[in-house]
């Protein structure tokens, strides 16, 4: 089942069924929420002012929050029958108007229970409504049954207004419905999570369970873990920026880690290991520690041993394994130990680990003999901050208090020295301070709309590639450890000129005058690594370079659970996010936060040379429309900007397509009472009609290109080719063509007043 969006937005004379549902729930709980919805649909707030109410067809997700869903069918002739899995506790259906039956008998308009249901069908006539509630405390997705086929999904309109789950608790809901019996019967297709790894790493610190020393995670947790991983779908373009693979061994790359603020010992980490042609690892163990996988590219193969039956002798295979992409496994030492790899010869792979907590060391064993040894998962090792604690010394939650306000005044000397005085504690040392054996890694300590914080950890000989911060961004560094090495240029980038090289030592602070222009950063010591703090203001996060071959290359970020707290303004789905929990609490509408100006004040950093990429999914576009708003010169210029940063999984838009029977030049994705958002297709070598479109709209191209003509009165006034995540904003001003000048069809979402 695909979710799409709609918006909540109605005049405010007329309360909406989801408003008057988040008063109910806000004052209520989920007690007798079906005398309040007999009660609406009764009454005269009913008269035509939802859209889903003339949606012929439609399935509409009205309401949802972590407890409840409320789901309303107007039956059409393109919709007599609805077969579906329930992952909750308790359904009640009702019949508004005209006949509908569930698992073939009438249901009433007085609410028919269907307690621990888990697939029913429902059908009905040609115009008839039908409300359905689903309540659970442990996740309230509705479902496609197992052997749905997933081939001709039905589209659930998700009524997008502020009292919509968020990613991050359809996560949680994800990952606890294994742990249920009911989750058998349900498709896997139907859970999918469409996320990015700041938010993975977010809801992991949620999800993974700490355990202590010597005890393994229960049954129950592995298969909630195990869920949760399989549902997940990371988009390629964000997992490429951790690729790097070496001929001679596999690699392991650190996406993020987590540290408890009130224990010392680690939680977790996630690692993608990149797998050449043929590579496989050693045969080990995992120290005592949980360990999850799943494929992203390509398979990957388990062979499972066993050496605790008689740890004399050779280790004996009990399970042979080969996993495709979105595969999973999972295993610990009491299941066994494992070499993992790549099967196949002509092909790389690329999987994604998550061991809990993390482990430095662990056993090897010899294939042939059984004989034992030790192996490091650490590339270099390096005392925690030697700078101790004084008067004079700051920590982060007050050094971020402190920066703000110095930033805001344009302070330079005060931002340099407020860095200098900045300590990390043990706990916040382990957290950050990471190597890697093949390029230096970048710790994303806090992103705020005045300022980045980040810890670099350089091994032996590492070095950022020549490059520049642009001309609004200041840079102060202290080297906590080792020593660093700063190298300035002149001349351009195809043909820098060095100009000045300056070696810092452990407790300098560089200059924020000295970064400016072009110029390196590089651990040029053969013994020793090191670790430097940056503070980029306004931030700087995204280090986008081009390689030797002219490719572009990103330097990856390292997340932390506790960054992610504090980088919750780092992309508009996390502002809107934020708003639908605040309002949420309070048990009412956004309308606060838009009226004064609490929203254009988050989104303010849109303004900024920020990380150009935000990579997430078409519901959390379609909240950020609704919260957003389309109604000032400030809403479009912030929706335009946006799209052009917003990357979607292919996978995902690609599941509209495959819904959609025969090839529709326009699938709807999404519908409010004041926009729509819309799939198009345009067939290769065709072009559309040249016609002056009713309303603005904006256009993000998602595959292929286009070239896009504009006129004024039949003369062609410009013309430009879109290509693939390039977004525009259309004006109906002027008459429009797009033309696919490719052999292959083009993709392009749009957003339509």
């Amino acid at each position: 089942m695909v979710l799409v969006a709609a918006d909540d937005e109605h005049a405010a004379a007329t309360e909406t069924l989801a408003d008057g549902l988040a008063k109910w729930t806000a004052s209520h709980g989920t007690r007798d929420v079906g005398e309040f919805l007999l009660e609406w649909f009764a009454g005269p707030t009913r008269g035509g002012v939802e859209p889903w109410m003339d949606n012929a067809g439609q399935v509409s997700l009205v309401f949802q929050n972590p407890q409840l869903s409320v789901v309303v069918i107007r039956w059409g002739d393109n919709l007599a029958k609805y077969g579906h899995a329930h992952v909750c506790e308790r359904v009640w259906s009702w019949t508004v108007e005209g006949k509908v039956h569930v698992n073939d008998s009438p249901i009433a308009n007085d609410g028919v229970p269907l307690e621990g249901a888990d697939h029913v069908e429902v059908t009905g006539e040609p115009g008839a409504l039908s409300v359905h509630v689903y309540q659970t405390e442990v996740g309230n997705m509705v479902c496609h049954p197992t052997k749905c086929g997933c081939t001709s999904n039905r589209k659930l309109v998700l009524c997008q207004g502020v009292h919509s789950v968020t990613d991050a608790e359809r996560g949680a809901s994800v990952s606890r419905i294994v742990g249920r019996q009911k989750g058998e019967n349900v498709c896997q297709k139907s859970l999918r999570l469409y996320t990015n790894f700041r938010d993975l790493i977010e809801l992991l610190h949620h999800e993974i369970e700490t355990i202590a020393q010597g005890e393994v995670h229960s049954e129950e947790h592995i298969a909630r873990i195990s869920a949760l991983l399989s549902a997940v779908r990371i988009n390629e373009s964000e997992y490429a920026r951790y690729l790097r693979f070496h001929n001679k061994a596999y690699t392991r790359n650190l996406v993020g880690y987590d540290v408890p603020s009130d224990d010392g010992r680690a939680k977790f980490t996630v690692l993608i290991l990149c797998w050449d042609k043929g590579q496989m690892s050693p045969i080990h163990d995992h120290a005592g520690s949980s360990c999850w996988v799943k494929v992203l590219q390509g398979q990957v193969r388990e062979i499972r041993y066993d050496t605790a039956s008689d740890p004399d002798a050779p280790p004996r295979v009990i399970r042979d394994l080969t996993l495709g992409a979105q595969g999973t496994c999972y295993i610990n030492d009491t299941q066994g130990v494992h070499s993992m790899g790549n099967p196949n010869p002509d092909q790389v792979s690329v999987s994604l680990h998550v061991y809990a907590p993390p482990y430095v060391l662990c056993r090897l064993f010899d294939v042939k003999t059984g004989a034992q040894s030790t192996g490091s998962m650490a590339t270099a090792r390096i005392p925690s901050n030697p700078f101790p604690w004084s008067a004079q010394s700051l920590e982060l939650t007050e050094f971020y208090e402190r920066v703000r306000e110095a930033v805001n005044s344009d302070n330079c000397d005060m931002v340099g020295h407020l860095v200098e005085r900045l300590v990390l504690k043990e706990r916040e040392w382990t957290e950050f301070v990471h190597f890697d054996a093949y390029r230096y890694t970048r710790s994303l300590v806090a992103l705020e709309a005045d300022f980045s914080l980040m810890v670099l950890c350089w091994n032996t000989g590492q070095g950022t590639p020549i490059h520049t911060h642009g001309t609004k961004v200041c840079s102060w560094v202290k080297v906590l450890r080792g020593s660093i090495v700063l190298k300035r240029y002149s001349g351009t980038s195809a043909n820098p000129k060095l100009d000045q090289t300056l070696t810092f030592s452990e407790g300098d602070n560089i200059d924020c005058n000295l970064f400016k222009g072009m110029h390196m950063l590089q651990n040029e010591s053969e013994n020793d690594p090191a670790v430097t703090l940056h503070l980029y203001s306004p931030p700087f996060v995204q280090m986008a370079y081009l390689d030797s071959a002219g490719v572009d290359r990103v330097i990856p970020v390292v997340h932390s659970a506790t960054s992610t707290k504090r980088t919750r303004c780092a992309d508009p789905i996390s502002i809107c996010d934020k708003v639908i929990q605040r309002s949420r609490s309070v048990g009412g509408s956004f309308s606060d936060d838009v009226e004064d100006g609490r929203v254009d004040e988050l989104l303010s950093f849109f303004e900024q040379d920020k990380d150009p990429n935000v990579f997430t999914n078409l519901n959390a576009l379609s909240r950020f429309i609704v919260i957003r708003g389309l109604r000032d010169e400030a809403a479009h210029r912030h929706v335009l900007r946006a799209l052009d940063r917003m990357h979607i999984n292919p996978d995902e838009w690609h599941e509209f397509v495959e819904a959609s029977s025969g090839s529709p030049s326009q699938i709807l994705i999404s519908r409010g009472s004041n926009f729509k958002l819309v799939l198009r297709r345009i067939d290769p070598l065709t072009q559309t009609p040249r016609q002056r479109p009713e309303t603005c709209s904006w256009i993000k191209i998602l595959s292929g290109e286009v070239l896009h003509s504009q006129f004024l009165e039949g003369t062609e006034v410009h013309s430009t080719t879109l290509t693939s995540r390039t977004a525009v904003y259309v004006s109906n001003l002027l008459e429009t063509s797009f033309r696919n000048v490719a052999t292959e069809p083009c993709y392009m979402m749009q957003i339509l007043l």
